[in-house]
């Protein structure tokens, strides 16, 4: 039985770049020398079919936010899937709480090379997206592929795959 997606995945929401840069300054605020945010999120769909019936579908997603903060030449680090400003407050604290706390006992402070911030951008590119292609259409190719294997008789048993990811970064 094929259950129809009833909500948007969070890869429609887009990246929480307010949040991010917030965070950045936030940090910044907090007495970080060095703070970094990265964005993180994971959309996952797998089909599998045994001879003539699909077998397991599953859509998955995650997302999350890792913190990185250097203060008097110790780091701190802490993450929480939790898209909202109370949890990401929460998180920068906790960083900052771990990075003064190693900086307290820390016999060799880091200290960093200053140096221009790089700025880049990379996006894949696709002819066909594959999270836009129905379902029912790839389950159609996936049981006509293990089907098509069963045809000599010395073959007894057919399995196929598919599996499609979506994977987003943003590091500020």
């Amino acid at each position: 039985m094929i259950v129809p997606l009833t909500t948007q995945p969070m890869a429609s929401a887009g990246i929480p770049n307010d949040l991010v840069h917030r965070t950045i300054r936030d940090l910044t605020r907090r007495g970080a020398d060095y703070a970094d945010v990265r964005y993180e999120q994971l959309l996952h769909e797998s089909l599998v079919a045994e001879h003539d019936q699909a077998k397991s579908i599953s859509l998955s997603e995650s997302a999350g936010i890792g913190i990185r903060v250097l203060i008097h030449g110790s780091w701190g680090f802490a993450a929480t899937p939790h898209l909202s400003l109370p949890s990401l407050k929460r998180a920068a604290a906790q960083a900052v709480a771990i990075a003064k706390a190693s900086a307290s006992i820390n016999k060799k402070p880091l200290v960093l090379t200053a140096c221009e911030p790089a700025k880049a951008v990379h996006r894949a590119t696709w002819r066909i997206d594959p999270f836009e292609v129905p379902l029912s259409q790839k389950l159609d190719y996936l049981l006509w592929a293990t089907t098509s294997l069963l045809g000599p008789k010395s073959v007894k048993r057919a399995t196929g795959h598919m599996d499609f990811y979506k994977h987003t970064k943003y590091f500020a």
